[in-house]
């Protein structure tokens, strides 16, 4: 823990097709880098470790306060807490760019970044299954924001909060399924925000008491867009 990279990836890891379990990583920095202030790893199992006041850089390319999931579909992360991590733009908790894997049974909560995804920025298919995403911010997607193609099943994304759209999540040509979506709040879409980009399928979901703040705006539930 404590760790610094000056440039580059990875405050406290940087990991190529390896193992990494019953870790911990916590209060790592990057002060130049892009990616990844407790850890950047490429075709990675990861398992049963915890990630936890990591802070990216401070610039408009800092990307996954704590954990950036780089191209390799082998990429799996299991059993993992991600919390209170921050970064300047985009994935306060994981950032996940042209990867493939999975994301299940975390938490990620209490992550916070200044742009897209406070708690998990995703830009390719991926599945998420079993995870609590609670309590982050970002602007947009407090929860999640999703630019691609996933899946998510058993999730529960609760009290997440946007100073834009898509409070809990941010989706686009993705499949939820069995999924609770309670209490976010953002200006438009308080729940979901739907771009109206390919098509969202809900299957089995509950979205309750979710909140649009600005006026005009709506969709406390679900905003679809397009």
């Amino acid at each position: 823990c404590s760790n610094t990279s000056w440039t580059g990836g990875g405050g406290g890891l940087y990991a190529a097709t390896a193992t990494v379990q019953n870790c911990y990583f916590v209060t790592n920095i990057i002060f130049k880098g892009y990616g990844g202030g407790g850890a950047f790893v490429q075709k990675t199992f990861v398992n049963n470790s915890y990630f936890a006041m990591n802070r990216g850089a401070n610039n408009s390319y800092s990307y996954g306060g704590g954990m950036y999931l780089d191209n390799g579909s082998w990429n799996q992360i299991r059993n993992c807490l991600v919390i209170s991590n921050t970064v300047a733009a985009q994935g306060g908790g994981i950032y996940a760019y042209n990867y493939g894997g999975t994301i299940s049974n975390c938490i990620v909560a209490f992550n916070r970044s200044g742009n897209h995804g406070g708690g998990i920025n995703i830009g390719s298919t991926v599945g998420v299954t079993d995870c609590l995403i609670s309590n982050n911010y970002g602007n947009p997607g407090g929860g999640v924001y999703g630019w691609n193609s996933q899946t998510y099943k058993n999730c529960v994304v609760v009290n997440n909060q946007s100073g834009g759209l898509a409070g809990g999540m941010w989706v686009m040509g993705s499949t939820l399924n069995d999924c609770l979506i309670a209490g976010n709040a953002a200006k438009g879409g308080g729940g979901v925000y739907d771009t109206g980009y390919g098509l969202n399928t809900f299957s089995s979901c509950l979205i309750l008491d979710n909140r649009s703040t600005a006026p005009g705006i709506g969709g406390g539930g679900v905003l679809l867009a397009g």
